[in-house]
């Protein structure tokens, strides 16, 4: 997926990458040749691992990495296990964290429309503190923000985000 697709261009009517785009070394290059592959009013849908959860946004807080990647190298195999039975290794090849508006971003330059976003499920961990932290980012982040899904539940909540997307005609 770092190099040119083998197919002409406008070949398909639906293209889909599930959780590949934060494996590639350049997200920019992929989402363009997939919008070469697609036909005009043809849609991508593409999911990928929602950095931007409260858990996420706590877990790189206190342990500098967010949920799905891991920053701090190969690890010895009983520290990779104890990090592990606490819920904190990960053995992925994530390489690239693709944060909402970076994805969105994405897609738009290279001539595709979101028509939605949805979660494959939603993720409340801390029971205790998540009410408080969700007020506590759509209070702060809301006057900021121009885009009202920043703050919504599924970003702040949804474990994989899913961009369902349409390719622009004469784009």
């Amino acid at each position: 997926m770092n190099g040119p697709l083998p197919f002409k261009d406008g070949t398909f009517d639906y293209v889909v990458c599930v959780a590949g785009v934060e494996h590639i070394e350049n997200p920019h290059h992929l989402i363009r040749e997939f919008a070469r592959v697609i036909k005009g009013d043809g849609y991508l849908v593409i999911t990928t691992p929602n950095v931007m959860t409260i858990k996420s946004r706590l877990r790189f807080l206190f342990y500098s990495h967010f949920d799905w990647f891991k920053y701090f190298g190969p690890l010895p195999p009983e520290e990779n296990r104890k990090l592990k039975d606490v819920g904190l290794g990960f053995d992925f090849q994530h390489i690239n964290v693709i944060f909402y508006a970076e994805l969105k971003f994405i897609l738009e330059k290279y001539g595709l429309e979101i028509d939605k976003v949805e979660a494959n499920r939603m993720v409340r961990k801390y029971k205790t503190i998540y009410p408080f932290v969700r007020w506590f980012v759509r209070y702060k982040t809301g006057k900021l923000q121009k885009d009202p899904f920043f703050i919504s539940n599924t970003i702040l909540e949804g474990e994989h985000l899913i961009f369902v997307s349409r390719k622009r005609r004469g784009s």
